[in-house]
């Protein structure tokens, strides 16, 4: 069950990760506000996954496939996992309830929510000790 938690994080996580573009306001402007939901989403998502190890980031690649200072042992893979857990529900949380309310919102505050999301996910990445 370890093994394959781990693995499942590490391919969503490459997922999330391959799929970064960096959009722009004259970018986004061109799509239509269900394709902004979806991006939002994935930013929000993103978020949910690297903002935990913020403190313990020490390499410039991401967050979380990224070389961590993090002791190795038992009970701190437990722990680890547990927060992979629960990112993952509510990542999936938020895919649900957000792809239904965010469409109600006016295209440019989505715009500005995107862009902003961006920006800090972007920080995040490059967070050293």
């Amino acid at each position: 069950m370890k093994k394959v938690l781990i693995a499942a994080s590490f391919l969503l996580m490459s997922k999330v990760s391959l799929g970064q573009t960096l959009y722009t306001d004259s970018t986004l402007n061109l799509k239509t506000k269900m394709q902004l939901t979806n991006i939002y989403i994935d930013e929000v998502t993103k978020l949910a996954f690297a903002s935990p190890y913020t403190p313990f980031t020490i390499g410039i690649s991401d967050t979380i496939n990224g070389d961590l200072d993090i002791p190795v042992s038992k009970y701190l893979n437990r722990k680890r996992e547990s927060i992979l857990e629960t990112s993952k529900s509510y990542g999936d949380t938020m895919k649900e309830k957000l792809y239904e309310l965010v469409p109600y919102s006016d295209k440019n505050d989505i715009i500005r929510a995107i862009l902003f999301l961006q920006a800090t996910n972007k920080e995040m990445n490059v967070i050293q000790k």
